[in-house]
């Protein structure tokens, strides 16, 4: 799965859970752990609906988890852009070869201002 697609999933998968924890009162992450522990609904007509609840909150942690493996392997070429450009921003342009060649005739012809202390 891709990224974006995964985090359709966690969008789908969050308005199922917002529905069932309107409906009855309990947040997602309290319900879960005191389902898995095998405790019973007050209503034999909410089994269904905590099956289904249990269901969605479990889906929802594993794309939880996918999205998190995915968005590490976009953090390496995000980070070198961001080097890239601080480098350029804080001047490390000047040091390399192409700018001191061409400095004079950047210069003078407008495209670059002359910074006051070079």
């Amino acid at each position: 799965m891709k990224l974006r697609e995964i985090l359709i999933d966690i969008h789908a998968l969050e308005e199922e859970l917002l529905a069932f924890e309107r409906k009855y009162g309990v947040r997602s992450e309290t319900f879960y752990p005191a389902y898995m522990s095998g405790e019973e609904p007050e209503d034999d007509g909410w089994v269904l609906d905590f099956g289904e609840w249990a269901s969605v909150y479990s889906t929802w942690l594993s794309r939880q988890a996918e999205y998190r493996n995915e968005s590490c392997t976009l953090w390496p070429p995000i980070q070198r852009f961001i080097s890239r450009m601080r480098w350029l921003l804080l001047g490390g342009w000047r040091s390399c070869g192409l700018w001191r060649r061409n400095r004079k005739r950047l210069m003078d012809s407008g495209r670059i201002w002359r910074h006051a202390s070079g």
